[in-house]
């Protein structure tokens, strides 16, 4: 897209640049030379869904689009709501660990927001689509230590 935009370029750097400005990828060259679709609409829907929906269910919103619609940068619909799409994940990660003190991360956070709705995915995964979300534990407990010590002794 960006040869049949550019007259004469020099190199492949010289296709990244945009009056004057280097951007780091094509894509982003292409972005800013209007060649590529946006993701407004995608934006607009998370947007309203969010005022009235639970996290859960924009969670399986957001899966949804990004299956079965042309999204052209998923990442940065990601990092744009990633927070009203995990708002429930850490009450629920300290619900089933019974540990109330339970602290995560945002990249915890993140990585269980994704991974909770790993059944909606069919045959993607995170590496597919290029999501770029890791988890680095900094939690102080873990989870399996709560489940393996947490038993009902009257029951025992």
């Amino acid at each position: 897209m960006l040869l049949s935009k550019i007259r004469g370029p020099t190199s492949f750097e010289s296709l990244r640049i945009v009056n004057g400005v280097l951007y780091p990828t094509f894509q982003e060259a292409c972005n800013k030379y209007g060649l590529l679709d946006d993701d407004d609409e995608w934006h607009e829907v998370i947007s309203e869904c969010s005022k009235s929906g639970f996290a859960s269910q924009i969670r399986q919103l957001f899966v949804y689009i990004i299956v079965n619609c042309q999204v052209s940068d998923l990442n940065h619909l990601w990092r744009t709501h990633w927070q009203v799409m995990a708002d429930d994940i850490l009450n629920n990660k300290r619900r089933s660990s019974r540990n109330l003190e339970m602290t995560m991360n945002d990249e915890e956070i993140q990585f269980y927001a994704l991974a909770g709705e790993w059944w909606l995915w069919e045959d993607l995964s995170l590496e597919d689509i290029d999501m770029q979300v890791e988890i680095r534990s900094t939690s102080k407990t873990n989870n399996v230590v709560y489940k393996e010590v947490f038993y009902n002794v009257p029951s025992i």
